[in-house]
């Protein structure tokens, strides 16, 4: 009988260990992990209810360094936790991690309830935050607010050793004349539920209004009432006297949900039939084109088309525009041929004409030295007539009989002179060319480019 395979009994005793390192690390590190996003939980929090300052990035920084460093402690107290869970049992792996997280959530809950207990938390009422309404009452002398700077006006509330509290503009543009005096608003923040706290409005960089601000940590409903008229007090050089401050608590209303689509899409169409009723009739036609470009409201374009179309001789005049010196009003005045309800067998020889001027327009083109039209400009306006152009000369040869292959080989002949522009290879001579072929029969040249 053959021998049996001796075996190393050794290699499971050196595996176990090895085994029990890696349950540890693992265990650790997700303990780390837990314990850096728990910190950084905390630590925005400490931000926010302890008003650390943003300036350069120092609440930034806070948050980060504290998540690291909670991070690597948690990692730690895994480590602690797991080797001596796994220590009595080696197979307890899901003990040791579940011990590991929960001594982690523990020592978390314990920071965060000290945060808590330390915390100037905002006051609220039914969960909605509250504002400091503020009237400032002008001396009787003061005429104007000439001597309010609107760079530092504004209003806040001041706590002692808290120099991050929110403030709100002064209305100085609103303000006015009861009783003969001037009294401007503000509305400031309510973020705070120390005592100690104190009114500040700022004039200018050198001279603010101060009143003490005596509400309780949780104002009540009778704190909304108004206040009476406080006399202004003068508490550092910087303070002014003269000045009546009154003040209430109101609940800060949520911001309006914004407009859908829908309600926007129909306000822009209102205000577009505004603009529209307000061209004049005898406006020239170009004012009203304006009004069917692409993209514009199909009611608007509706309206737009009804009152060029109820001009008597709206054909004579797009023809006008679409032979015109503005490349960019021709191209309106073409692209409206496809929009006309039923355009009539007269535009036939406008559209002709059109095509004739952009055969010009590519002779004088291809006549300009790049020295003299670097950025091609001319090529350009070419381009943008040429593919309205194209789309007024395909509704007129399926709707009114047109021909325009004359002119169309004119501007394909034309357009291959100029090479060295992309415009007039890929938007004129690339399209002329394939169009040339449907309609003519004619084969394109070698140096046509493809159609797309």
């Amino acid at each position: 009988m053959p021998r049996s395979c001796p075996v190393d009994r050794r290699a499971g005793a050196r595996s176990a260990p090895a085994m029990h390192v890696l349950t540890i690390l693992g265990i650790s590190l997700l303990s780390g992990l837990l314990g850096l996003g728990l910190t950084l939980g905390i630590a925005s929090a400490y931000v926010d209810w302890y008003r650390v300052s943003t300036a350069e990035g120092a609440a930034g920084y806070f948050v980060a360094f504290a998540g690291l460093g909670g991070g690597i402690a948690a990692f730690f107290l895994g480590l602690v936790v797991s080797v001596t869970v796994l220590h009595g049992d080696p197979a307890a792996g899901w003990k040791a991690c579940g011990f590991a997280a929960g001594a982690v959530v523990a020592v978390a809950a314990v920071a965060f309830a000290l945060v808590c207990l330390g915390a100037d938390l905002p006051p609220r009422h039914r969960g909605r935050p509250l504002e400091v309404e503020v009237e400032i009452r002008c001396p009787a002398g003061v005429a104007d607010l000439a001597h309010v700077d609107p760079h530092f006006a504004f209003a806040r509330v001041r706590v002692p050793g808290d120099s991050h509290q929110m403030g709100g503009e002064l209305q100085v543009a609103s303000a006015e004349r009861i009783d003969d005096r001037l009294v401007v608003r503000a509305r400031v923040p309510l973020r705070t539920s120390r005592p100690g706290k104190a009114l500040v409005a700022q004039l200018d960089e050198q001279h603010e209004v101060v009143v003490p601000l005596p509400l309780p940590a949780k104002p009540v409903v009778s704190a909304r009432e108004w206040s009476a008229w406080c006399d202004s007090i003068r508490d550092s050089d910087r303070a002014v006297t003269g000045y009546q401050v009154r003040y209430r608590v109101v609940v800060k209303e949520p911001a309006p949900p914004p407009p859908t689509a829908e309600k926007e899409k129909a306000s822009a169409r209102t205000e577009a039939l505004a603009r529209l009723a307000a061209v004049a009739d005898d406006a020239p036609v170009a004012d009203l084109l304006a009004f069917t470009e692409y993209g514009t409201d199909e009611a608007v374009c509706s309206a737009a088309l009804a009152r060029i179309t109820a001009r008597p001789a709206h054909a004579r005049e797009l023809g006008d525009v679409m032979a015109g010196d503005d490349a960019s009003q021709a191209a309106a005045a073409l692209y409206a041929v496809r929009l006309l309800p039923a355009p009539g067998a007269e535009l036939n020889a406008l559209v002709v004409e059109a095509g004739r001027r952009i055969a010009r327009d590519l002779r004088a083109c291809n006549d300009t030295p790049v020295e003299d039209d670097p950025s091609y400009q001319r090529a350009a306006h070419v381009s943008i007539r040429f593919s309205a152009w194209l789309t007024a000369v395909r509704t007129l040869r399926e709707r009114c009989g047109g021909d325009f292959i004359p002119e169309l080989c004119a501007v394909l002949e034309l357009s291959r002179v100029r090479t060295d522009s992309h415009a007039l290879q890929a938007d004129v001579r690339r399209v002329a060319s394939y169009y040339a072929k449907e309609w003519a029969g004619l084969a394109p040249l070698p140096g046509d480019p493809p159609p797309r």
